[in-house]
């Protein structure tokens, strides 16, 4: 998966340093424990789902240069209506854990 952290508009040294940083995390980082899910995390998760889609929205969608553009406003779009069906995932599945319980 490409994330907007993989493209760097740095220097190389600073580059360079963004890689080797991000992969010695990745090594140092152990195999934590599931964590127990309670009534926080569900909703959490679905605040952070409705608060990325909000910022996404109001600072980058609506930004008159991706507006302007159309293959950046088509990417916004689908960007969009991607955090959207996550957010709307969200709700589904918090139904459905608290009818397992």
């Amino acid at each position: 998966m490409r994330r907007a952290s993989d493209t760097y508009w740095v220097t190389p040294h600073a580059t360079m340093w963004n890689m080797e940083h991000r992969d010695s995390e990745k090594q140092a980082t152990p195999k934590a424990e599931e964590p127990r899910i309670d009534e926080f995390h569900k909703h959490e998760a679905l605040d952070r789902a409705h608060l990325f889609s909000d910022q996404f929205e109001r600072h980058l969608a609506s930004h008159p240069f991706i507006e302007t553009t159309p293959q950046l406003k088509d990417k916004a779009d689908q960007i969009a209506n991607a955090l959207g069906d996550l957010y709307q995932a969200i709700g589904v599945h918090i139904n459905e854990f608290d009818n397992l319980r």
